[in-house]
Order: C-alpha cells, then sequence, then structure tokens
C-alpha cells in the first residue's frame, strides 16, 4: 500500500493508529495490522473475478442487491431511515417491524404489527431449558410442527414476535403475553414493572439490533428461503447460525469477561494481562464501524442511566474505559446489549434473547424480499486443492 494511500485512510479514520505513544524502530508510527489487511482485501476484490470469489464473502464487497438496509459510518439505515434516530426519536419496534416489511414508517405508531396473535403457546415446550437461545429454537420448532399451510406460514412467522419474549423468561410470559408493546412484554415477563425508562432501554434494543444487512444469519435466512422453505424454517435456520460463539454466543462471550473481571478497579490490570497474551477482548472493534459501532452509545448511556447501582454494569464501564485507554478499540452493539440486561437485573444470556428477539424482524424482511427475488442463491467455490487425478483400482480382498 503506497504511503499517500494509507494517510488518505488514516485521514478517514478507516485506518487507526497504534495504542498511545507506540512507535517503530526508527520512530514510525505503527497502524493497526487488521485495519490495512482489511482494507487490502477490499481493494483485491475490485481486480477480477478470483479475488472477488475469494474475498466478497469476508467482509468484502457487496454479493447481492437489497432495499432492506444500508450501513453507513453513522450506523444501519433502515429502508433510508438511520436506526439510531429512529431511537431518539422514540419509535417504538412496532413500527420498525412495520417498516421493514411493508416499507414505510408509520407516523402513528403501528402495534398491531406484532401484537395480532393469540397467547397461547404451542404444546410441548420446556421452561426450564438453561438458554434463551435454545427456548427460541424449541420455540419455532414448535411452532413449524403446528403450522398447517403455507398461506398461513407469513402470517404466522411475523406473528410469532409477539410470543419471543417468552424466551427472556417462561414463568413470567403468561402475565405479560396481552401486553401492547414487545418492550413491555419483555419487562413483566422479567418480573420488571415496565416504567417509561424501561420501555425506553428496551425499544432501543430491539430497534437498533433489528437488522444489519448480510450479517451471518441474515444471510443464512435468505439462502433458506431461496430455497423455497418456510418463513419459520428461515427463523429456526437463521437462530442456528445465531447461536455461534462469533455472532449472538457474543454476548455470552462478554458476560464471562465480566465475571472473569469481577470488580471495576480490576478492569484495567485484566485487559492488561488479555493484551499482553494477545487474546481477542469480546465486545470490541467491529470491521464495519473503525470509529466505533454507533448503535452502542445510546443503548450504554441509557444502560448506565438507568442501573447505576449494578456491580456488573460498573464492572462493564470500566471494562470499556480500560479498553479505549489500553488497546484504543470501541464497544459493539453486543456489549450494549449486555450493558442493558445489567441494567435490568435480568438473568444471563437476556442480551442473547434481545437480540433474537429484534433481529427475527429483519431476517423475515430478508426471507421475503429473497423469495420475491425469486432465484436460489447457490455461490461457487473457487477450487485450490489437488489437480485431477487418476483413480486407481481397489485393492482385492484378502
Amino acid at each position: 500500500m503506497k504511503a499517500s494511500t494509507l494517510y488518505a485512510y488514516v485521514s478517514r479514520g478507516l485506518v487507526r493508529t497504534a495504542k498511545g505513544d507506540e512507535r517503530g524502530k526508527n520512530g514510525q508510527k505503527l497502524y493497526l495490522r487488521e485495519d490495512i489487511e482489511r482494507l487490502e482485501k477490499r481493494a483485491g476484490a475490485r481486480r477480477g473475478h478470483a479475488a472477488v470469489a475469494g474475498a466478497a464473502l469476508d467482509w468484502g464487497e457487496p454479493v447481492l442487491d437489497s432495499r432492506i438496509t444500508r450501513i453507513d459510518p453513522e450506523g444501519p439505515r433502515y429502508r433510508g431511515f438511520l436506526a439510531t434516530d429512529l431511537v431518539d426519536r422514540g419509535h417504538p419496534f412496532e413500527s420498525i417491524v412495520h417498516l421493514l416489511r411493508e416499507g414505510e414508517l408509520p407516523v402513528t405508531p403501528v402495534l398491531s404489527a406484532v401484537a395480532a396473535i393469540s397467547s397461547k403457546l404451542p404444546v410441548g415446550l420446556r421452561p426450564s431449558t438453561k438458554r434463551p437461545i435454545d427456548r427460541a429454537t424449541e420455540l419455532v420448532a414448535q411452532l413449524i410442527f403446528r403450522a398447517k399451510s403455507s398461506r398461513a406460514d407469513a402470517d404466522d412467522a411475523w406473528k410469532m414476535l409477539a410470543l419471543l419474549p417468552w424466551i427472556v423468561r417462561p414463568s413470567g410470559f403468561l402475565r405479560a403475553a396481552r401486553l401492547p408493546t414487545t418492550a413491555e412484554r419483555i419487562l413483566v415477563a422479567l418480573g420488571r414493572t415496565p416504567s417509561v425508562a424501561r420501555q425506553g432501554l428496551v425499544n432501543a434494543a430491539l430497534v437498533l439490533v433489528a437488522d444489519h444487512e448480510l450479517n451471518v444469519s441474515a444471510f443464512t435466512a435468505r439462502v433458506v428461503a431461496s430455497s423455497g422453505a418456510s418463513l419459520l424454517a428461515v427463523v429456526a435456520a437463521a437462530l442456528h447460525a445465531l447461536s455461534g460463539a462469533a455472532h449472538g454466543g457474543m454476548c455470552e462471550r462478554i458476560e464471562q469477561l465480566v465475571d472473569t473481571v469481577a470488580h471495576p478497579e480490576r478492569a484495567r490490570a485484566a485487559i492488561r494481562h488479555e493484551a499482553k497474551l494477545r487474546r481477542e477482548i469480546p465486545g470490541f472493534g467491529h470491521p464495519l464501524y473503525p470509529r466505533g459501532d454507533p448503535r452502542t452509545t445510546p443503548l450504554l448511556s441509557r444502560a448506565l442511566a438507568l442501573g447505576g447501582k449494578s456491580e456488573k454494569l460498573a464492572t462493564l464501564d470500566a471494562v470499556v474505559r480500560a479498553v479505549r485507554a489500553e488497546l484504543g478499540l470501541e464497544p459493539t452493539i453486543d456489549l450494549g446489549l449486555v450493558a442493558a440486561s445489567y441494567a435490568l437485573r435480568a438473568p444471563a444470556g437476556t442480551g442473547t434473547a434481545l437480540f433474537a428477539i429484534g433481529r427475527t424482524a429483519g431476517w423475515l424482511a430478508h426471507a421475503e424480499e429473497q423469495r420475491r427475488a425469486g432465484y436460489l442463491l447457490r455461490p461457487r467455490a473457487r477450487y485450490v486443492g489437488d489437480p485431477p487425478r487418476e483413480t486407481p483400482p481397489p485393492s482385492p480382498p484378502r
């Protein structure tokens, strides 16, 4: 990479400098290798078909057209509307569901997009399942079993959003089922009074995670939808993708980090130790947002204002400050979700549950868009293995 190109990237915030006053052997300024490699991949993807095939699926160039979400430095835009603005202006999650599905943002909040469903849960669910993500996959599996026609499939899939708050705390859901908004259902299921501040926090979390273009789970949803599978099957596949440690499982890794640090005053030493061992710090550094994930600040600020007495939240905040100071990295939306769960004093895994509930709206929007596109998603692999070989005859039996 030419020096002039590097400096241009640095000035635009696409390449970050190394932490503190760290310098090279001859006093040169140092830059983060991961930023350089990401930009070189992007440049390589423009140099021909082979390069595109190798780089497009690794945070590379766009691979398909979509009218749902555009990612800007300011964060995702849902059909043109900036997600953080939707939160700041108080649009409820139900209106964002309508926006993702219908393409228009209702001026008057639309609650029926999520609320019009019976509160009766499928028979056979096991509320003792520990992880919310596992409860979600059980719920969808039961709904698939119960579904009777493809005509009912689309409505059942979207209405399923009204049942998903069950995954945060099954024992509290029946008291919450008839409430008008998803945020209220989640809070009452958790056993929390749905105050204005708490509803604002939960609604912000749901809106900010509702979609994020072709992330792992959304791409999975589109692939499965392109095969003609039901929308409920699409959600089931996306949930399994979300369960991975590098995607929705990131919230659980952040919770483990906070449990390891244990106290705010230990955060700086713990992060220095992790950095010395060159371990990845979960919840920091988003490849699409070199200057920091814009979705995190609205969540983190609301969480800190609401749950200031939480020891875990204080520890998480100390970790954020330590990572900024030691590594120059900013927190991602996953850390914001964990902060929200700490502020609500919710059970472990609630951050992932909020992610799953909110992102289901995006999965369904992507699935319906892919169905309308009318083609099977079947990318090609560039073979880099052995050359053609002659098949030998089998050895005679002994």
